[in-house]
C-alpha cells in the first residue's frame, strides 16, 4: 500500500478526517477499475463527482437521520471551483472522491443527530446515532481510504458526547462538517 497523492491527501481533509485518521491505501480510481496500487488514478470532472455524490446518497446504507437537510453535491468539492475566463470549469477530483464526500456528509449528518438527541437526553436517539456512528467503519469507502487504531474517533467524539462531554463533538461538527449542517447545529442552538 502506498500513501495517497498530495492532492488527494488535501482534497479529502477538506471533509474532515477527524482525530487519529490517516489517509492510506491504493487510489480509490484503481481500486474501483480492478487496476493495481502502482496504476494511475481515475479522475472526475465537476459534474462526475457530483453525480457519483448523488449515487452514493441514494445508497439506503446512507440513510440519513430526520429533519437534516443534506446540501446539494455543489457544496461537496470543499474549495473554490477553478474557472477559465469562458466559464468553463476544469476542477478534478479523484474517483471515489464523490462517495467518500457523501459517506462524510453522512457521518456529519448524524453527528448533529446524536448531538440533538444528547441534548434533549433522548436515550433511544442517542443509542441510535451511536450505533449508526459506528457503523461509519463498516462502509467500503470508509474501509478502503482510512485507518482509525483503536476507533479513536469514536471513542474521544461520539462515547464522550455519550458519557456527557459534548466538547469534541461540537468542535468535530463546527471544523470538520461542511458549513450548510454547521448551519444546522448552529440554528437549533447546539454549538453554544
Amino acid at each position: 500500500m502506498r500513501i495517497r497523492s498530495a492532492v488527494s491527501v488535501g482534497v479529502l481533509s477538506a471533509f474532515g478526517l477527524g482525530a487519529g485518521w490517516a489517509v492510506i491505501g491504493p487510489s480509490a480510481g484503481a481500486e474501483r477499475a480492478g487496476e493495481d496500487e502502482n496504476s494511475t488514478p481515475h479522475f472526475n470532472t465537476a459534474s462526475e463527482m457530483q453525480a457519483e455524490y448523488q449515487e452514493a446518497l441514494g445508497n439506503p446504507v446512507l440513510e440519513m437521520p430526520p429533519g437534516v437537510e443534506i446540501p446539494a453535491p455543489s457544496a461537496v468539492n470543499g474549495a473554490e471551483q477553478s474557472r477559465s475566463a469562458g466559464g468553463a470549469d476544469y476542477s478534478l477530483y479523484e474517483g471515489g472522491f464523490g462517495e467518500m464526500a457523501a459517506a462524510n456528509m453522512w457521518r456529519c449528518a448524524w453527528e448533529v443527530e446524536l448531538l440533538t438527541a444528547v441534548e434533549a437526553d433522548d436515550v433511544p436517539r442517542v443509542n441510535s446515532a451511536a450505533v449508526q456512528l459506528h457503523s461509519f467503519y463498516d462502509l467500503p469507502v470508509a474501509k478502503a481510504n482510512f485507518v482509525d487504531p483503536g476507533e479513536l474517533w469514536y471513542q474521544e467524539v461520539v462515547v464522550s458526547a455519550v458519557e456527557g462531554d459534548q466538547t469534541q463533538l461540537r468542535d468535530e461538527i463546527s471544523i470538520n462538517c461542511s458549513a450548510d449542517l454547521a448551519a444546522q447545529a448552529e440554528a437549533r442552538g447546539l454549538l453554544d
